[in-house]
């Protein structure tokens, strides 16, 4: 990954592209990522982090994707550059896509495949999202009612019903060999996690999964 150079200073389609900075938020965000990049392979995307944390989440996280060209301060750089880009948007909470901004006339051009997509999604945005702002809460209340009815998933909700080829819920996250190493002389075969509360916002309110 460079990061001497923004995406839209490429040639190629670019993307500015964030999510929620939670961990695993991040890895829920991979899903989109990939589909945005099957939906134009020769893009390059860059990550806008909003904390230190979440920078080391993306790079964990998305430093295999060839298409990525750089991981950037959202404080420093997002709403100053992001009209620069063929394509901006955020991976929000309650597992919505928040379209902020596309060049019409160049992914026309460039990624109509991607284009038709945003389309899409605009107008799913329109019908269950918009405006996210004033009722997120809601939004969050509806996702979980249907995903109990309906059996959904996040992954579900966030294709946009098929805007995105969002197909599956498997997401492959790199492992650095230095931690596969660690990982195997566990000699682990089947194990259960817990999560504890990582936030360091939050150490006096333990979070619900806790």
């Amino acid at each position: 990954m460079a990061e001497e150079k923004f995406a839209f200073e490429s040639d190629e389609v670019s993307i500015a592209f964030y999510s929620l900075a939670g961990m695993g938020d991040v890895v829920i965000a991979r899903k989109v990522l990939e589909a945005l990049i099957e939906l134009a392979p020769n893009c390059v995307v860059d990550f806008f982090c909003i904390s230190e944390a979440h920078k080391h989440f993306a790079k964990a996280f998305y430093g295999d994707i060839k298409n990525l060209n750089g991981v950037f301060s959202y404080q420093k750089f997002y709403e100053d550059k992001n009209k620069n880009y063929d394509a901006a948007l955020c991976v929000g909470g309650c597992h919505v896509i928040l379209l902020e901004n596309a060049n019409i006339k160049r992914m026309e051009a460039m990624a109509p495949a991607l284009l038709e997509s945003f389309v899409k999604i605009d107008e799913y945005n329109k019908k269950n999202v918009y405006p996210y702002g004033a009722w997120q809460t809601a939004v969050a209340l509806r996702n979980v009612i249907a995903a109990s009815i309906l059996n959904k998933n996040c992954y579900e909700f966030l294709s946009c019903d098929g805007a995105l080829p969002i197909r599956d819920n498997k997401i492959n996250i790199p492992l650095s060999p230095e931690f596969k190493r660690k990982f195997d002389a566990l000699k682990l075969d089947k194990y259960i996690t817990f999560y504890t509360n990582i936030s360091e916002r939050k150490k006096t309110r333990p979070k619900v999964k806790a």
